[in-house]
Formats: structure tokens, C-alpha cells, sequence
């Protein structure tokens, strides 16, 4: 069975202490990077926002989880509508509340993928 949702763990060569996780398989930040077990710097597996493709942005801000929760907020709004129809402008209030209540969680997430964003490229910039 496949998993549908991926966690990722990226671990120092040195020492096998897991120094990074993510949700996505692409990882930002500095391409060097110091052990905070050993204390040895290493090549990380992680690449700043300008050096990233189409492909890897994209994974970067939708990973599978991301996906996954979008498209079960479809099918719940699904459900949902053929009991507001009708319903007037309540319903309208209801569905837009629970859609807000649905979104929350990725709204969040690109928010905090928008202020990580910010930081790569002024990394990537330099002093």
C-alpha cells in the first residue's frame, strides 16, 4: 500500500541525527549546514528559493499533504451544498464560514512558506 501521506526526515552523514523534517520532499535552505548533535558541518540536501526549478517550487508549496487536505475540502463542500441550496442567505454564511474553517490549516501553511521564502532569498542575496 502506498502512503498518502509523506513525512520527510534528512538526517547529518556524520552522526545519523535527524536534523531537518519536512512535509516536502524538496527542502529550503542553506546549502551548508552545521550538526547541532556533532556540531560537524555538512552538505545539506537543501537548495535556496532562486536556485529552485518549476517543479521543485511547486512541490515546495503544494507537498501531498497540502493536496490531500484541498481535495478533501472539495468533496466536504460537495456534501455540503445540496443541504444549503435553498437555504438563503444563512446558508451562504454557513458554507463560506465552513470553507474559511476548511482553509484555515493551508492558508496557514502558505503563510509560513511565504515568510520562509522571504528569508531564502535574502539569504541568496547575501550582506
Amino acid at each position: 500500500m502506498i502512503p498518502l501521506i509523506r513525512y520527510y526526515s534528512y538526517s547529518c552523514p556524520s552522526c545519523g541525527e535527524v536534523t531537518d523534517r519536512s512535509w516536502s520532499k524538496v527542502l529550503m535552505g542553506p546549502a551548508r549546514s552545521v550538526c547541532r548533535h556533532c556540531s560537524r558541518e555538512y552538505a545539506a540536501a537543501a537548495l535556496e528559493w532562486p536556485q529552485m526549478r518549476g517543479k521543485e517550487r511547486r512541490e515546495l508549496l503544494l507537498p501531498d499533504m497540502v493536496q490531500i487536505w484541498l481535495a478533501v475540502t472539495v468533496i466536504v463542500m460537495l456534501f455540503v451544498s445540496p443541504a444549503l441550496i435553498g437555504g438563503g442567505d444563512r446558508a451562504i454564511v454557513v458554507a463560506g464560514q465552513l470553507l474559511l474553517f476548511l482553509l484555515a490549516p493551508v492558508l496557514l501553511f502558505l503563510v509560513a512558506r511565504y515568510v520562509q521564502i522571504r528569508r531564502s532569498i535574502a539569504r541568496s542575496r547575501g550582506p
